[in-house]
């Protein structure tokens, strides 16, 4: 009851949106009355919207691409256009939430764990949501609040990155990658570390380079002091001493 009423809600303020006002003044149609010019333009929309957020995401290689957005925008919209033509002889705000179920299965999918405790794929998988829900707005009409939805969506995925980067930057909490020549080796490291103000908050062996000959960790550190050293000065002090072969951030 409580789906129903809110679904009945949220297409009373869809049709009254300016934006499809327009459409249907443009094409003759009325929010209630499904012709092929209205379910062209719901389409394209989503289309739209799928391809230039798997482009952003395809250029970095990441698990869901190009076809990825795409597919899962136009699903939501034919999903949301499927529920307007069973309007009356079904419960309308079950497909609108099947799709936003089916879709936790889709972004669970593209989530990892790496060898390095790297979670990887949470911000595809962010994104594969909020790409349905928009679908679903396109699928309904409501194309200020799809069109909307589409540029902050582009924003996050596009302009975000290179804030965080600036703040993650200055963090004071971060972790390591660190290759060592032999295991004895880490007792120098940790003392190194501490001399330099720094605090070791966890430290974790990788067995996934048991058979390379070297000794492998991942540190969590946290600078300490008004003065402190920042993350990519951590990594250029360790980088230095002679019993490192290899160290490298270890980005969330």
């Amino acid at each position: 009851m409580i789906l129903t009423q809110a679904y009945d809600k949220f297409i009373h303020v869809a049709s009254n949106d300016p934006i499809v006002q327009l459409i249907s003044n443009a094409t003759g149609n009325s929010f209630s009355s499904l012709t092929w010019y209205a379910i062209i333009i719901r389409i394209l929309c989503a289309v739209c919207l799928g391809s230039i957020i798997g482009a952003e995401r395809a250029t970095k290689s990441h698990a869901a691409g190009l076809r990825t957005y795409i597919l899962v925008s136009l699903g939501a919209c034919v999903a949301m256009l499927v529920n307007e033509f069973l309007m009356g002889n079904a419960d309308e705000a079950r497909i609108g939430a099947g799709v936003i179920t089916g879709i936790g299965f889709i972004g669970a999918g593209s989530i990892i764990t790496t060898s390095r405790n790297q979670v990887r794929g949470l911000t595809t998988a962010a994104a594969l949501w909020a790409c349905a829900c928009t679908g679903l707005a396109f699928g309904s009409g409501f194309y200020t609040l799809g069109l909307i939805a589409t540029l902050l969506i582009i924003v996050v995925v596009m302009l975000m990155p290179k804030i965080e980067a600036k703040l993650q930057k200055n963090a004071r909490m971060f972790e390591i990658h660190v290759e060592l020549h032999s295991r004895p080796d880490l007792k120098k490291l940790l003392e190194f570390i501490r001399s330099n103000n720094i605090s070791i908050k966890s430290i974790s062996y990788d067995p996934a380079y048991a058979n390379s000959g070297l000794s492998v960790y991942t540190l969590s550190l946290y600078s300490c002091g008004e003065n402190y050293i920042r993350r990519d000065e951590v990594v250029e002090l360790v980088m230095k001493q002679d019993y490192v072969n290899f160290v490298e951030l270890v980005e969330q």
